[in-house]
């Protein structure tokens, strides 16, 4: 069983970097299913991320800033992976997590860059109204709906691609958020880890 991290009395107290969930990050992530927060990873940890189940001394971060995004007391990690993108990787499906991890507890995934990264390098794109699982399935079901429908959601809206994100950026999003990974267009790797967060 992963351990389960519980919310430290100050928020990044246990780190060398201490961190604040900004002002509105709360709202927007029950709004919109996804926010992105600046400079959560400490630079100085960010080389211990880069294995194939990326864990490191920000863990107790991580997992206090994954808890208070999900409203609960503590965490557990139930996926670590890293993503490398060739050169010239396409653009990935729409989906969700929780089909893939489990539709019956809360997710919360935090796609952690290791590099600064652009758009040319392929970054998450979020649909906008998927925060549910109805809004997700909404949105999937209308992407064969006729030209353009895969960057559309409720309202016509466009999906929302975060350019850039820099190293040390944490890019969360919840579990029916409806997203893709944009293709790398340049002749350089992307690495990113991602840590998947489910209540303890």
């Amino acid at each position: 069983m992963p351990p389960a991290y519980g919310i430290p009395p100050i928020l990044g107290a246990v780190t060398t970097s201490p961190y604040a969930v900004p002002p509105g990050a709360l709202a927007s992530f029950a709004r919109d299913g996804h926010v992105l927060l600046p400079g959560l990873l400490p630079l100085d940890g960010l080389r211990s991320y880069g294995s194939t189940s990326p864990q490191g001394p920000a863990d107790d971060l991580l997992a206090a800033t994954a808890a208070a995004l999900l409203g609960v007391a503590a965490v557990r990690a139930v996926e670590r992976r890293l993503e490398w993108s060739l050169p010239r990787t396409p653009t990935g499906p729409w989906r969700p997590d929780g089909d893939r991890l489990g539709p019956t507890e809360p997710l919360l995934t935090m796609w952690l860059p290791l590099q600064d990264t652009g758009v040319d390098l392929g970054t998450p794109q979020y649909a906008p109204g998927t925060a549910t699982r109805d809004g997700s399935d909404r949105f999937l079901a209308g992407i064969d709906a006729g030209p353009g429908a895969a960057d559309r959601a409720d309202g016509g809206h466009r999906a929302a691609a975060e350019d850039p994100v820099a190293a040390g950026d944490a890019s969360c999003h919840g579990g029916w958020t409806a997203y893709r990974m944009l293709g790398n267009t340049t002749t350089t790797d992307r690495l990113a880890a991602l840590i998947t967060w489910t209540p303890a």
